[in-house]
């Protein structure tokens, strides 16, 4: 029988040698990825980090010519013009966009489409009609404009569909353009900035539990509140292409807010504006961030497949005339032309 002292002692041993191999494997610099990567979770984005996902083609122009043609065939194919359906209205013909910002100075009719970046557009042609140059231009400066939502103070003339359309030979030579976006991310956009931070709910009576996770919240407005797009009108969710009647106004460019960063110069060329500046509303020139696409894919993991359909009914033709890309399909979210 062996010694119960020397059952101790090799207890001892045996425990000694493991706390040593413990230490000497996790004292190693690790080389596991950063918390909040493992299984493929995205980390939580800095809220200092301003880079932007790009991926810019080489002529714009001609891009933007190919996507035009590309959607008025599609629409021609599709039978639609400016007939729309409302559930709780006659057929009614939509004549124009629903927003459009004319500037004579700089031969400008511009498309507003929210969250696209239509509020820095307006502040570009405040600084530019004002002639303020870009070097003049602080950021204390910029946030103390007016409310370029709510009043144009003379800079530019705002054109709504509750106004008499003047006659398109009127638009004769007028740089005529509209931004758009991958569905996906101008939802999730908004969802955060109308919903999470400004409360502006859709429905009076949807109440979100104060103990619920983004995830849940984003999943209740998805499943309920924006199935009702339609009855309730609100534009920063509706579909775009009606809002702005892309299938039937005689557009010279149509922008991606993905490639905006290469856009703006082209613009700024093509209207004299050079000398101004083009302020983004968070980051560089409106280019989709790495923080938005963050929080695309950590809403969309989180909901099932059902709940996605749900998002993708809603703006199907969104999808079908731009040709955008959907969320787990290859080059997400740029266009796939």
């Amino acid at each position: 029988m062996v010694p119960r002292s020397s059952t101790i002692v090799s207890l001892l041993a045996v425990s000694i040698t493991t706390i040593v191999v413990l230490f000497l494997l996790y004292s190693r610099p690790s080389s596991h990825p950063p918390a909040g990567l493992i299984l493929g979770t995205p980390a939580p984005p800095d809220p200092t980090d301003e880079t932007t996902m790009s991926q810019p083609v080489d002529n714009l122009q001609l891009h933007s010519d190919r996507l035009l043609s590309s959607i008025r065939a599609k629409c021609k194919q599709d039978g639609i013009s400016t007939m729309w359906k409302y559930p709780d209205k006659p057929w009614i013909e939509q004549r124009q966009p629903r927003v459009l910002v004319h500037q004579a100075k700089f031969h400008i009719l511009y498309t507003t489409n929210p969250k696209t970046g239509s509020t820095s557009f307006k502040k570009f042609l405040y600084l530019a009609d004002s002639g303020i140059p870009r070097d003049d231009v602080t950021k204390d400066g910029l946030d103390g404009l007016i409310n370029v939502h709510n009043t144009t103070d003379g800079h530019f003339t705002i054109i709504n569909q509750r106004m008499p359309l003047p006659p398109r030979r009127a638009f004769e030579g007028l740089l005529k353009f509209v931004v758009i976006r991958n569905p996906l991310t101008r939802l999730v956009s908004g969802f955060r900035d109308k919903q999470l931070r400004r409360q502006q709910f859709l429905k009076a009576d949807v109440h979100y539990p104060r103990t619920a996770s983004e995830e849940e919240i984003f999943q209740t407005f998805v499943t309920g509140p924006l199935q009702d797009w339609l009855y309730l009108d609100n534009i920063h969710f509706k579909p775009q292409w009606l809002d702005i009647l892309v299938c039937s106004w005689p557009y010279d460019l149509i922008m991606e807010y993905e490639r905006m960063g290469q856009w703006v110069p082209i613009v700024q060329e093509l209207t004299d504006t050079r000398g101004f500046l083009w302020p983004g509303s968070r980051v560089v020139q409106g280019d989709e961030t790495h923080e938005t696409m963050y929080y695309v894919r950590r809403y969309m993991d989180y909901l099932g497949e059902r709940d996605r359909e749900l998002i993708y009914r809603i703006y199907k033709k969104d999808y079908e005339l731009f040709g955008y890309t959907k969320y787990g399909e290859d080059n997400f979210p740029f266009l796939e032309i």
